[in-house]
């Protein structure tokens, strides 16, 4: 049984009886896992939705199977989750839970919209999110193409990067450069930890120098401070290197709602370390090897600039989150 366009699923099927015994199984599974979201569920409704607030539920996401996929996937096929509950307890009516489950599956709704209200309060930028678009695939597929979207820049920026062709993306950020630049200042303004500032007073002058006209100038800068945030937000490996960077980066697809944000803010980088040796095709999309060691303008433009200072401002705000949490849990202990 295979779950698409709710208008192909016919109301009267049955379940063929040799799929019975895996179908009861599987939702007694469902069933397993649906007392768990419960939990989770009485958590947020006795605080409010907050970071502060998500804390004492991340161990319990964290739990939960692929759980930064599920707002997506169940949010966006609710209507097919119902008729698929209605050809269950059809099905299976001489089951004392059947009746249950298809009342568990209009409760998952209610989850599912928990959890995306969740991911949004996590970032500032995302909140106004419209409850239409799906928030989870237009992070991870922008973010994964070598876009920040953590921070910086505003959810309206951030869709019309996503609705646009792929190859269209850069002509939305020089559309959108104004924008993007007066959102970066106000979240700079937020780094305050003394091991920051050094790099958040450079990166205001990045801007600057964007806003002045002096594009390469403000990329080749941007770029310098994300490979000194990068070793700082990496200085936990015995001994860096740009590849054991990326592949911790890689590692965090799969991220828990704990560690969504900061995963995301890291996604861009797999990008913009992509190798770059001299004597390769320079790249047109912002790299940070090629910003360094192959000045041309098929690298320096409008749009990889804009790209830099963004990366840079948003790697900057999450150290300085972590910073911040770290010190509220010593608090805590102490």
């Amino acid at each position: 049984m295979t779950v698409g366009d709710p208008d192909d699923h016919d109301d009267d099927r049955e379940i063929p009886a040799e799929y019975m015994p895996t179908a009861m199984a599987g939702a007694q599974a469902l069933l397993d896992h649906l007392q768990r979201m419960d939990e989770i569920h009485a958590a947020f409704a006795a605080n409010a939705l907050s970071p502060d607030a998500l804390k004492p539920v991340t161990a319990a996401m964290a739990a939960l199977p692929d759980a930064n996929k599920m707002a997506s996937t169940l949010g966006a096929g609710l209507l097919s989750l119902a008729n698929v509950s209605k050809m269950i307890t059809d099905s299976l009516a001489n089951l004392d839970w059947a009746k249950t489950l298809s009342d568990r599956l209009v409760q998952l709704g209610a989850f599912s919209d928990t959890f995306v209200r969740a991911v949004i309060a996590q970032s500032d930028n995302w909140r106004g999110w419209p409850a239409d678009r799906p928030i989870v695939d237009v992070i991870e597929e922008l973010a994964q193409a070598g876009y920040p979207v953590c921070w910086v820049p505003r959810h309206e920026v951030i869709l019309a990067l996503y609705d646009a062709d792929p190859t269209k993306r850069p002509t939305v950020l020089v559309e959108h450069q104004i924008s993007i630049l007066n959102d970066c200042m106000p979240v700079l303004d937020e780094v305050t930890d003394p091991t920051l500032t050094g790099l958040r007073d450079a990166l205001y002058r990045a801007n600057a120098a964007f806003l002045s006209g002096h594009i390469w100038a403000a990329q080749s800068l941007a770029a310098g401070i994300i490979d000194t945030a990068l070793r700082a937000a990496f200085s936990h490996l015995e001994k860096f290197t740009y590849g054991k960077a990326v592949t911790e980066v890689k590692k965090t697809t799969d991220a828990s709602i704990a560690d969504y944000r900061q995963a995301a803010t890291y996604w861009p980088l797999v990008k913009a370390l992509t190798s770059f040796w001299p004597g390769d095709p320079i790249p047109m999309t912002f790299n940070r090897h090629a910003s360094a060691h192959a000045v041309s303008s098929a690298q320096y433009n409008d749009a990889n600039a804009i790209v830099a200072i963004m990366l840079a401002t948003s790697m900057l705000r999450e150290l300085q989150q972590n910073l911040t949490d770290a010190g509220e849990d010593e608090q805590l202990v102490a």
